[in-house]
């Protein structure tokens, strides 16, 4: 049957702040309750932190699983 997930790294589209963009295009429930000055500076910093792992060539990348499901009758 293969796996049940497999990777989808999926390229973002702004090669200097993708993972912001996406966190916050996504993510923005995470901040509730937050002040908002402070958003900005944890976006930046999550970004940091994440570009050994999803920066590549020259690219920023969600690193995405698919999940495979399969039902039988």
């Amino acid at each position: 049957m293969g796996k049940p997930t497999y990777d989808r790294p999926t390229l973002l589209a702004d090669t200097e702040k993708g993972i912001e963009d996406w966190l916050y295009m996504f993510a923005t429930s995470f901040f509730k309750g937050i002040p908002t000055d402070l958003v900005g500076d944890i976006c930046t910093e999550v970004q940091q932190k994440l570009y050994p792992v999803l920066f590549k060539d020259e690219n920023w990348y969600a690193d995405y699983k698919r999940l495979r499901i399969v039902a039988h009758k």
